[in-house]
C-alpha cells in the first residue's frame, strides 16, 4: 500500500515536470515569435486542454480513477522543482537555437530569391525601357498647335493724374489808413458833382 503511493506519488511528480515543461514550451513560442492577442489565447487554450487530458490520462491508467489529495500535491512538487532547477536553462537553449534557425532560414530564402531579382530586373530593362521611351517620344511629337495659345495679359490702364488744385489767391487785407484815404477820395468826388451842378444851374438862369 504504501508502495502504491509513493509510485504514485512519484508518477504525478513527473506530470509536474511535464506540466511546466510544457508551460516554457509556450513561453519560449512568444518569446522567439510576434504573436498577436488571439493567438496568445488560442495558446493558452491549448495548454489546458493538454493539462487536462494529461492528468486524466494518468488517474485513470495508474489510480484506477481514484483522485488522492497527494496526487496534487505532487504535481505541484514537480512544477516546483522544473522551475527552480531546469526552467530557466530550458528557454535560454531553445531561444538561441530558435533564432540560429531563423537567421538560416533567411540566409536561404536570400540565397533562392537573389537570383529572382536579378532576372525580374533584366526582364524590367528589355521590356519596360522601350515601351517607357516610346511614350516620351510619342508625347514630344505632339504638335505644339494643339495647346490652345495663353492670350498676352493685358497690363491695367493708368488713370490720368489730376493736375494739382491752385489755391485761391488770397486778397490783401485793407489796413485802416487806405480806408481814410478811401473815404477822403469819395467825399471829394461828391464835392466836385456838387459843385459841377451848381454852375451848370446858374449858367442857365443867365
Amino acid at each position: 500500500m504504501i508502495l502504491n503511493q509513493a509510485n504514485l506519488f512519484l508518477i504525478f511528480t513527473i506530470n509536474g515536470i511535464l506540466i511546466g515543461l510544457l508551460f516554457d514550451i509556450f513561453r519560449i513560442l512568444r518569446k522567439s515569435f510576434k504573436t498577436s492577442d488571439i493567438i496568445t489565447y488560442t495558446e493558452d487554450l491549448i495548454f489546458w486542454i493538454l493539462t487536462g487530458l494529461l492528468l486524466l490520462y494518468s488517474i485513470f491508467t495508474f489510480s484506477n480513477g481514484e483522485v488522492r489529495f497527494y496526487m496534487f500535491l505532487a504535481v505541484f512538487c514537480g512544477c516546483l522543482i522544473y522551475m527552480l532547477l531546469f526552467s530557466k536553462y530550458f528557454i535560454n537553449i531553445n531561444v538561441k537555437i530558435i533564432s540560429i534557425i531563423k537567421k538560416i532560414i533567411k540566409t536561404i530564402i536570400s540565397i533562392i530569391i537573389l537570383p529572382l531579382k536579378i532576372l525580374i530586373r533584366l526582364l524590367k530593362k528589355i521590356f519596360f525601357k522601350p515601351i517607357n521611351s516610346m511614350t516620351i517620344n510619342f508625347k514630344d511629337a505632339k504638335p505644339a498647335a494643339a495647346e490652345p495659345e495663353k492670350e498676352p495679359e493685358k497690363e491695367p490702364e493708368k488713370e490720368p493724374e489730376k493736375a494739382p488744385e491752385k489755391e485761391p489767391e488770397k486778397q490783401p487785407e485793407k489796413t485802416p489808413d487806405s480806408q481814410k484815404t478811401g473815404v477822403a477820395a469819395d467825399l471829394m468826388l461828391a464835392g466836385m458833382a456838387i459843385a459841377g451842378a451848381g454852375i451848370i444851374a446858374s449858367k442857365k438862369k443867365n
